[in-house]
């Protein structure tokens, strides 16, 4: 009898992982222009803005206000060990990575939600262990202070929420 790998190469049957596996290279893609824009923007703002200061990008709108933050989103929890926000983004990492790779998630919602996700955790993995704190600069005056990795995280999750909701709506 022959074997799998050698009915799928001889075209007799089509092996749908490799069709899921190319499906998931843009969303893949697209994390890592976050993580490139989070970077810069995070280097660019931390060389020329000083720390704590404020300067208006949209007078009463929005400020870069750079500024240090050793806790969770939005600055909960900052009294925990820094080494505790490591091992969560690790293991959302490779959570999301087992995810996209190996469960391929059929749904566009689902794997760009799931992309920002791994974006957003990655950027700010980053800054987690080179600096010990996550870098954050955009500021709305109303809300705390939050980076581009924080934004992809927050977007991708209420992809993912919308995703689960509407699905379930349908069954």
């Amino acid at each position: 009898m022959p074997s799998y790998a050698y009915l799928a190469r001889s075209k007799r049957i089509s092996c749908p992982r490799n069709n899921q596996s190319k499906a998931s290279v843009p969303f893949l893609i697209l994390s890592v222009i976050i993580v490139a824009l989070d970077r810069i923007l995070k280097f660019v703002i931390f060389k020329n803005f000083c720390i704590g200061s404020s300067s208006p990008l949209i007078k009463g709108i929005l400020y870069i206000t750079p500024t240090y933050n050793k806790g969770a989103a939005f600055g909960l929890f900052r009294e925990s060990a820094p080494c505790l926000f490591i091992a969560a983004s690790v293991i959302a990492i490779v959570f999301i990575l087992f995810i996209i790779l190996v469960k391929r998630p059929g749904s566009v919602l689902l794997s760009l939600g799931s992309c920002l996700i791994l974006a957003g955790a990655c950027g700010n993995l980053i800054d987690r262990i080179a600096y010990g704190h996550v870098l954050d600069f955009i500021d709305f005056k109303v809300w705390p202070v939050f980076n581009i990795a924080d934004s992809a995280i927050t977007i991708g999750t209420v992809l993912v929420l919308f995703y689960l909701v509407v699905t379930k709506r349908k069954t």
